[in-house]
């Protein structure tokens, strides 16, 4: 079985001292404790291999979003029209508090065991400003396919896909932190 994307591209022994460093101190730590360190590691080698690029730069702005309480029928015609998987629902002020997906129609329709689809409304985003790094995860190993961005108020500024992930990885630089497999 291959390994999850994330794990492929792993981290350095200088990336892991420069976490540890954070901690300016002998550890004495739980196996949480060192998952986190483990995880920040990660994140910072994903931010050595992209640098200073930041969401803001490939979302996708001012993208088609609900508000609590809009019809059935009006969401799935934006969501149509939108070409989209999932809209963003908004509370008062363009504040995030859910996702509507295409699998949460099909569990209002009745059909309820489809693998793959959960249907949780379970709400991740990222700030503007968050390095385009803390995706890497979210994506790859959480499954999230659609992550709503927001500004320093909490409110919606934008939504980032898996292949909009995908493509600026590649545009910037991502494709060449593999070293190819040599053939002989």
């Amino acid at each position: 079985m291959q390994a999850p994307p994330a794990q492929c591209l792993g981290f350095t022994k200088d990336d892991f001292d420069a976490v540890l460093r954070g901690y300016n101190e002998v550890l004495n730590i739980s196996r949480d404790d060192l998952e986190a360190i483990l995880e920040q590691t990660e994140i910072r080698a994903y931010q050595r291999r992209l640098g200073e690029l930041r969401c803001a730069r490939i979302m996708r702005a001012d993208p088609p979003a609900v508000v609590f309480g809009t019809e059935r029928a009006e969401a799935w015609a934006l969501m149509q029209t939108a070409g989209m998987d999932a809209l963003t629902m908004l509370g008062p002020g363009r504040h995030v508090i859910g996702m509507l997906t295409r699998a949460d129609f099909l569990r209002h329709a009745g059909i309820e065991s489809l693998h793959g689809l959960d249907g949780q409304l379970r709400v991740r985003s990222v700030g503007v400003d968050a390095p385009l790094a803390k995706l890497v995860p979210m994506m790859s190993e959480e499954g999230l396919r659609h992550v709503p961005v927001v500004d320093v108020q909490g409110r919606l500024a934008g939504m980032i896909t898996q292949p909009g992930l995908v493509a600026a990885l590649y545009k910037h630089g991502l494709r060449g932190a593999v070293a190819p497999t040599p053939v002989s």
